[in-house]
């Protein structure tokens, strides 16, 4: 009778390669599956939209940056700048021209202010100009710059007019032309001034020079200097212009008197005094046209 072997002996003759010894012998319940998912009920609610920014809905629509926002003066002076070019000074305010103005010499403050300042200090637009240096600089906000800039314009706008409406090779042969070359020469002037004109014998201008400052006497008049400029430039005639910053175009009795002195010095050096204009306010009169020109002295006393 064969000998009977055991489980143990049969199961250790086993190739081990196909099962293992744990499997063969370990009779194992199946794991339970996973319960299987209920359906869930639809909502009747509508879904929440996620927010969209503004930029994200109009992609078009630029950012607005964080300096604009917190600055609502940003872009001003551009924006000013812009409507002078397109539209000139037609449209603007005295104070809006001021204020563009002084953009070019206080480039980091308000000068939109610093313009009603000046205005509500002189008393007008035209009186900003006409104002002293010193007292533009004393302006609070005001800078030595843009107090010559200030000073700068109206003498810039004469010598255009000056330039534009009478050209240098044109002659000068009537009272008319004479008196549209003069009043440029006093624009922005606040105290009185005296020219010196200088002619050929065919009325072109040889020289206009001032010769002097602060009112028109005989002290103030120095002769020996009108004779020398005229011998040097060897003009035949000359003409003799001032103002009247704050007054009428109108000669006083002192101007008729220094006018008939000083044609009586001169016309024995070989000079002839041809007139003797007086400039206010952008007029001017002819001392000639008004028949005072070489009236006598005792005449006027």
């Amino acid at each position: 009778m064969e000998k009977e072997h055991t489980n143990w002996e049969v199961l250790e003759k086993l190739p081990l390669t196909e099962f293992s010894l744990e499997e063969l012998l370990e009779e194992r319940e199946p794991e339970p599956s996973a319960p299987e998912p209920k359906p869930r009920k639809k909502s009747s609610r509508p879904k929440k939209k996620a927010a969209v920014s503004e930029e994200a809905a109009d992609p078009a629509k630029e950012k607005t940056p964080a300096s604009c926002s917190e600055n609502p003066h940003a872009g001003h002076r551009e924006r000013l700048r812009q409507r002078f070019l397109n539209e000139g000074l037609d449209h603007f305010d005295d104070h809006n021209i001021l204020e563009l103005l002084l953009f070019f010499c206080i480039p980091q403050r308000d000068t939109n202010e610093l313009a009603h300042r000046l205005i509500e200090r002189f008393g007008s637009f035209s009186q900003v100009f006409l104002a002293d240096y010193e007292a533009l600089k004393a302006v609070k906000g005001m800078t030595a710059n843009a107090a010559v800039l200030l000073k700068m314009i109206p003498p810039l706008f004469g010598r255009y007019l000056e330039r534009t409406q009478t050209p240098e090779e044109e002659p000068l042969n009537s009272s008319e032309k004479i008196g549209n070359f003069l009043i440029p020469k006093f624009m922005g002037q606040t105290e009185e001034s005296v020219y010196l004109l200088c002619f050929n014998n065919v009325c072109k201008l040889l020289k206009c020079e001032k010769i002097s400052t602060g009112g028109l006497s005989q002290a103030s008049i120095d002769v020996r200097k009108i004779a020398e400029t005229a011998f040097q430039c060897k003009a035949a005639n000359v003409i003799l212009a001032h103002n009247h910053p704050h007054g009428l175009a109108r000669p006083s009795s002192q101007d008729v008197r220094v006018t008939s002195w000083l044609y009586g010095v001169l016309k024995p050096l070989g000079i002839e005094l041809l007139d003797h204009f007086v400039v206010a306010g952008g007029n001017y009169v002819s001392m000639m046209e008004m028949g005072y020109l070489g009236v006598q002295q005792d005449s006027l006393q």
